[in-house]
């Protein structure tokens, strides 16, 4: 019996720490001025379209997004997108974070298309412009059965659930919520009292990267997420990320995104 509570309880942990972000949903009409090349966003995307259609391009494929389907773009694929003449579309700009803040798409290599009814767009449609708290469970309730869909057709089936040590959760919670390139390796396993060693060792063996790492990557998913969806300056994210030299950030955010910020908030704001 303990050993089925504590299962239980790892897996209401693991539940809570599956967490959905938002960052963004509208109604779109769109035309020709619709149109990006090269563009790689922290995020994925979920478009529903109502009316006309609209071209996704990969390295490895042609989407023609039109009624009837559910389309998601995943985070970091790289992207060409264009509309050859009108659409209308809803879309979100989402994550679903992991355990480790990893969105659960990331790497994902191709479009995910699926099925999507009329029945489905009506429902979408009057919980979105409705006013309630149900309307907003609902619409919750809509993007998490579309991204169960999307895991099961797109994902591989072996992926589990890491199972984190109580020091390792504890150190990606502290890096969450004190993001900065100030970050040391000292400070983080200093305040558990473990040596530096012991905690990189064991952060590289359960995570699968080193936590410089880690950290660089949460500071340039941050960055790249602050650059599309804020008008905040460069200088502004810069500082706000612990970088005191806004010339080294460009250069460290150029050489890990292969464009510079100015760059990239053209291509995320076409």
């Amino acid at each position: 019996m303990a050993v089925e509570v504590c299962r239980i309880e790892l897996m209401a942990d693991n539940i809570s720490r599956l967490a959905l972000d938002v960052s963004d949903c509208s109604y779109a009409k769109v035309d020709q001025k619709w149109n990006g090349k090269q563009v790689c966003a922290p995020f994925n995307r979920i478009y529903v379209l109502e009316k006309g259609e609209g071209i996704l391009v990969t390295e490895t494929e042609t989407v023609v997004m039109r009624p009837g389907m559910a389309y998601l773009v995943p985070a970091g694929i790289l992207l060409d997108f264009y509309c050859p003449a009108s659409m209308e579309k809803y879309f979100f700009h989402l994550n679903l974070y992991k355990p480790d803040r990893y969105d659960l798409f990331f790497g994902m290599k191709q479009i995910g298309v699926l099925p999507y009814r009329a029945e489905q767009r009506e429902r979408l449609k009057r919980n979105l412009y409705g006013g309630g708290y149900v309307n907003l469970l609902a619409v919750k309730q809509e993007l998490y059965g579309l991204l169960m869909e999307f895991a099961a057709a797109y994902l591989p089936a072996g992926m589990d659930v890491p199972v984190y040590s109580e020091p390792i959760v504890d150190t990606i919670r502290y890096i969450r919520r004190n993001l900065s390139a100030k970050l040391q390796l000292e400070e983080l396993s200093d305040r558990l009292f473990v040596s530096r060693n012991y905690l990189s060792q064991q952060f590289r063996c359960e995570v699968g990267v080193t936590m410089w790492q880690y950290i660089t990557d949460q500071l340039m998913m941050e960055a790249q997420k602050r650059l599309s969806q804020t008008d905040e300056s460069i200088g502004e994210i810069s500082h706000r990320l612990g970088y005191d030299d806004q010339c080294y950030f460009s250069r460290r955010f150029k050489q890990l995104c292969g464009v510079s910020p100015v760059q990239y908030r053209k291509m995320m704001k076409p």
